[in-house]
């Protein structure tokens, strides 16, 4: 268990406790980066941490990881091996996040949410709380991914010449950060371009996406429900 400093030296766990704690609760490492570490996190071999990251309570990374600068992971989190955590990602508490996953810059994982492994993640995706993400999984940078949403193949995302359009959650659908049941795009898209500066011909290649997001969607569960329901 030791961490990998940017110099290629090694920094031993019981070394990294032992470095002193300022009155915020950053530790500065030998290589110049800060860090704050919550009680009893675990690290695998030859971590990399990188600068302003903040680790929770009882949070294990996995060996070989990679956590870039401005991270902020939760308490209880889990991170598999060869996991890398792109910069400003914040990932919530009690979080699940299994091996060699790359997750981009910017990203936001809620609360209790769950990626399977060779899970890959786009930059600035949003991901809801609870949401369930299955192995081998790809989700497009920009995405919202609803709460409790659960993907067992990569939702359908298409990028227009304006927002991404990209399947939310069960019934629901994400254009930018606009989120809409598909039966309310469908009858309301037109109306809704408008108020948000779409041109004509826009509005018209926006409607036929939905259309082909309605049609060929990935089936979508719902974490909790009873019975877990798709649709096309």
């Amino acid at each position: 268990m030791s961490i990998l400093l940017r110099n290629g030296n090694i920094l031993t766990n019981e070394e990294l406790f032992a470095l002193p704690v300022d009155e915020y609760g950053w530790r500065v490492l030998p290589d110049g980066d800060e860090v704050k570490i919550g009680h009893g996190a675990h690290f695998g071999i030859s971590v990399s941490l990188g600068d302003e990251v903040r680790i929770g309570n009882e949070t294990s990374i996995g060996g070989w990881g990679d956590i870039g600068d401005g991270v902020s992971l939760g308490d209880g989190l889990s991170i598999g091996n060869e996991t890398r955590i792109g910069n400003r990602v914040c990932i919530g508490d009690h979080v699940r996040i299994g091996g060699l996953n790359v997750v981009g810059e910017g990203v936001s994982i809620g609360d209790g949410a769950s990626l399977g492994d060779g899970v890959s993640i786009g930059p600035l995706t949003r991901i809801g709380n609870h949401a369930r993400i299955g192995n081998e999984t790809s989700i497009a940078g920009r995405a919202i991914i609803g709460e409790r949403a659960i993907f067992h193949q990569s939702p359908l995302a298409v990028q227009g010449t304006m927002h991404l359009v990209n399947q939310h959650s069960l019934g629901k659908v994400a254009i930018g950060c606009l989120i809409h049941t598909v039966e309310h795009w469908l009858e309301n898209y037109r109306e809704i371009g408008e108020e948000n500066g779409y041109t004509p011909e826009q509005i018209e290649e926006y409607g036929k996406i939905l259309m082909f997001v309605a049609q060929n969607g990935v089936p979508v569960g719902v974490a909790g429900a009873a019975v877990q329901e798709g649709e096309r």
